[in-house]
């Protein structure tokens, strides 16, 4: 019974962080699509954004990762990674 619940444990993270990734990338679609303007708003500037917001992407992805690392060392839990039975190659 340990073993199931801790392969139904391990497949759950496994699709907590998938469904993770996909909202953040489609979220980050739908913002830069509003960002250059394309919803409501006008890009009548003439001005090419698309450098700046790609590197405010970057800022804020590294403040993301440096939070999250501390947040995570604060709730730290060891656990072992499972190898797989079937050679990678």
């Amino acid at each position: 019974m340990t073993t199931l619940f801790a392969q139904v444990l391990q497949a759950s993270r496994i699709i907590n962080v998938v469904l993770t990734y996909w909202l953040v990338s489609i979220s980050m679609v739908f913002f830069n699509k509003w960002l250059v303007g394309g919803y409501g708003g006008s890009n009548d500037h003439g001005e090419d954004v698309s450098i700046f917001i790609a590197w405010s992407q970057c800022v804020v992805c590294v403040i993301y990762i440096l939070v999250y690392t501390r947040v995570g060392a604060l709730f730290s839990t060891k656990f072992e990674v499972s190898h797989s039975p079937y050679p990678m190659s």
